[in-house]
């Protein structure tokens, strides 16, 4: 017979696994339960009820959506800056079909006017 054969387990090793799986077992479903009832909480009535939208008001924008056009409009600056004209002309088409604030609508019309005919 060789060594091998005579492999001892080692005291409570299969105890703590059983354990250890239940247990993570029942804080993973406490978990879920918990992010349920959080989820299907309503929001507070003055939450719910829209602001009365005028006409002149520019559509809700996310934080994402301005600070990508803000970087657009840093790189469109850059482009002019090294004189990169046509790049610059493809930057200014793709920034005209994002959702822009007032203030960025202002940015890309004054490097619009700095644009060189061609």
């Amino acid at each position: 017979m060789k060594n091998s054969d005579f492999t001892v387990p080692r005291p409570g090793r299969a105890r703590i696994g059983w354990v250890l799986r239940w247990t993570l077992a029942g804080i993973a479903a406490g978990l879920l339960l918990a992010a349920c009832r959080r989820e299907s909480t309503p929001p507070p009535a003055s939450e719910t009820t829209p602001a009365p939208a005028s006409e002149t008001q520019t559509p809700t924008l996310s934080e994402a959506d301005i600070v990508s056009t803000h970087r657009l409009l840093d790189y469109l600056e850059n482009l002019m800056q090294r004189k990169e004209f046509d790049q610059a002309r493809r930057a200014i088409s793709e920034l005209e079909s994002r959702p822009m604030t007032p203030a960025q609508r202002q940015r890309l019309q004054q490097l619009k006017a700095q644009l060189p005919p061609g």
